[in-house]
């Protein structure tokens, strides 16, 4: 990742945020060479409704917010927008500011009505995930 070293930004933690119907295999093909790029560096990926157990972005924000520290990175692909913007503004009220945030290809203000009906099947155990797995449009 060209101008992005520890040294750098200061960075502690690298996240790597993906919503549904996405989860953290999103990132499979860009681990490897992130974590070559910064050995140093832990980073971790997740599925935004997973990491929080369930209670919607904004507890998916506030739990994610608390694992955060000052000088982390954050990046959040397709429905973990709205949660990493959320979580921005939390770490910053709590006095420990991300050093980047890369938001990639979401929504910025609200849910449009298909990514809305996404969100919700998401929170039904293993609904989504069938559903995208055996979509025919997707083969």
């Amino acid at each position: 990742m060209p101008g992005f070293t520890k040294a750098g930004i200061g960075m502690n933690h690298v996240w790597l945020l993906a919503g549904p119907p996405f989860g953290a295999e999103l990132f499979r093909a860009a681990l490897p060479r992130l974590k070559a790029s910064l050995p140093d560096v832990p980073v971790v990926a997740l599925e935004v409704v997973e990491a929080a157990g369930g209670g919607g972005w904004q507890a998916s924000a506030a739990a994610l917010a608390a694992k955060v520290g000052a000088g982390d990175v954050v990046v959040a692909h397709g429905l973990a927008v709205p949660v990493a913007i959320e979580m921005d503004g939390l770490a910053r009220e709590r006095g420990a500011p991300l050093a980047a945030v890369a938001l990639l290809n979401g929504p910025l203000v609200r849910l449009d009505p298909v990514a809305a009906v996404v969100v919700q099947l998401a929170r039904l155990p293993g609904a989504a995930h069938t559903l995208f797995q055996a979509a025919p449009w997707l083969t």
